[in-house]
């Protein structure tokens, strides 16, 4: 069962990643649980990155059924748009009780409070961000800087998810943010000629063909 506070905006034409349905070879597993790892250490920023299709949002389906209870998870698909567009998502998906009018709303007071209150509930928050080398750089160098200048966090822990120019994008702000590693997390490499044959015998065994 996904969670139930696991939120995805969809396609109708996009195939829905089965977290069931897991090859855990080519490090997948071991990614995926190193991932899971950082989380429970309570460390603030993650990235996860590779080329198109290989498997970034199946990994974020994956963490999101594994993680305990205690933890909320928030997942923003193909974030184009402002820093508070971003925010109001978040705050949205957190239950942010408003108008059809936001003017006038400071949704970055106002995601602190919702993370306040599940901190003080012994609740965390996650927040995953796939296709994040979509965010407007403006948009990921306001994200970075209130993690950099609020070293709890708030008891949140951001993923960022994106192809590899996700890289360059936060490299460029790492000058501004030394207190927090912007290029901590993993590669997902592209599956080898032998790995390749190995999901394909495992995604055959998987939808019942015999082999």
């Amino acid at each position: 069962m996904y969670l139930e506070h696991f939120h995805l905006t969809q396609s109708p034409f996009r195939e829905e990643p089965d977290p069931e349905v897991f090859f855990p070879g080519a490090r997948r597993e071991e990614i995926c649980q190193s991932l899971i790892l950082d989380i429970l250490a309570s460390r603030p920023l993650v990235k996860l990155t590779g080329r198109e299709g290989s498997g970034k949002t199946l990994i974020c389906r994956v963490i999101a059924d594994r993680l305990p209870a205690e933890y909320e998870v928030v997942y923003i698909d193909n974030p184009a748009g402002a820093f508070d567009d971003l925010l109001r998502i978040a705050c949205l998906d957190l239950g942010l009780n408003v108008s059809a009018k936001h003017e006038g709303i400071n949704f970055l007071q106002e995601f602190r409070t919702l993370l306040e209150e599940r901190r003080a509930a012994k609740k965390r928050t996650v927040l995953i961000i796939d296709e994040a080398e979509k965010l407007f750089l403006a948009t990921l160098e306001r994200l970075v800087r209130n993690i950099s200048e609020q070293p709890d966090t708030h008891g949140l822990s951001i993923i960022l998810c994106g192809r590899p120019g996700l890289d360059a994008n936060l490299e460029q702000l790492s000058a501004f943010c030394s207190n927090v590693d912007v290029q901590a997390g993993y590669t997902l490499e592209p599956l080898t000629e032998s790995e390749t044959r190995q999901y394909l015998r495992y995604r055959l065994h998987a939808a019942g063909v015999s082999h």
